[in-house]
Parts: structure tokens; sequence; C-alpha cells
């Protein structure tokens, strides 16, 4: 058999596999639906009574996470309840 008269196979190209695992896609759908927001308190001098010494506190700030239950609930029995609930029936 001479060289010219070899196939080579050729593998397709085929797209990448989507991620399928529920919670990266879960959290992915709920982001837009939780905001993180910084609240940044006035400094302010601290009588230290034993010391009697003023302490400048350094900005102060606080973290907080407002959630919207609507939304995220809505996604998750979308997610968790409904489409099962039709790929079960459908399948």
């Amino acid at each position: 058999m001479s060289s010219n008269s070899l196939h080579h196979y050729h593998r397709p190209h085929l797209p990448p596999i989507p991620d399928l695992r529920f919670e990266p896609s879960y959290l992915r759908s709920i982001q837009p639906y939780i905001h993180l927001r910084t609240l940044k308190h006035k400094s302010t001098k601290k009588q230290i009574p034993e010391a009697g010494v003023k302490q400048d506190d350094e900005n102060e700030s606080e973290a907080v996470i407002e959630v919207e239950w609507r939304h995220v609930l809505w996604v998750t029995a979308r997610d968790q309840i409904l489409s099962p609930l039709f790929q079960g029936v459908l399948w």
C-alpha cells in the first residue's frame, strides 16, 4: 500500500461541552439580584478613660448585602421545580 492511499482520520470540530453543574449556573442566574454595598462611616475621636488619650478611628466601612428575594425565589423555583417537571413530562 502506498502512503498516498492512506486516509487520515480527522476528528470533527465540536463546540465545547457546556457546564451542566447546577451550582455555577444557579449562582450566575441569581447574581443580578444580589447587591453588595459598602457603607463608609465618618471617623470619630474616642476618649480612652484609663489613658486619658484621644484616639482617632480610621474610616470604618460596613458591608451590606441586599437580596431581591422575589426574584431569587422565582429563579430557584424555576430551576429546581418547574424545569425538572417540564423535562420529565416531555421525556
